[in-house]
């Protein structure tokens, strides 16, 4: 859900690469998420890294894990917006106008997978193997009521109604 940026080729390949191991969601070309952006610009032996709140600069040569670990920080302080909420995946915290709610760890899968899907849904077979994908059999239900607790969640810790449809199997939370 964070949108990377980069004017280097081998440091861009070598993320995506590992982007499912990052802890945190980058995408590529989804222009839904623009304004959730990590920068990483190499000037010369300098890479700064960047987002729209904070920036660190690291001298080249050195470790991806260095780059890594500025790039985590930098994701901790940024939150999602869809209307009047601000999620951070990365924290599990949502907020709403003065208050703010940590979410379980199914809320925060459910929440961050619908986010990620915002424009075209998700199916819901993928989302319930996505939070459980141990499970053999899959149980529709279970889903749903994690469903309905993170509304009732969302609704009691910010007074915020989250509404998602269902449509021909697919998930999307509408506005």
């Amino acid at each position: 859900m964070y949108y990377l940026k980069t004017n280097n080729s081998f440091l861009y390949e070598k993320l995506i690469e590992i982007k499912e191991h990052l802890g945190f969601p980058i995408l590529i070309d989804n222009e839904l998420f623009q304004d959730s952006y990590i920068e990483l610009i190499q000037e010369s032996s300098i890479l700064k890294i960047n987002n729209k709140y904070d920036f660190h600069q690291i001298h080249l040569p050195c470790q991806l894990s260095l780059i890594l670990t500025k790039m985590q920080d930098l994701v901790k302080k940024d939150y999602l917006l869809f209307e009047n909420i601000h999620f951070n995946p990365v924290l599990q915290r949502v907020k709403h106008e003065k208050r703010e709610i940590t979410l379980g760890d199914i809320h925060n899968k459910i929440l961050y997978n619908l986010f990620l899907n915002l424009d075209q849904g998700i199916k819901r077979e993928n989302l319930y193997q996505m939070i459980w994908p141990k499970d053999k059999n899959i149980q529709i239900n279970k889903l749903d009521t994690h469903m309905t607790n993170l509304k009732k969640t969302l609704f009691d810790g910010l007074s915020y109604q989250l509404k998602i449809v269902s449509h021909q199997g697919f998930l999307k939370i509408i506005k």
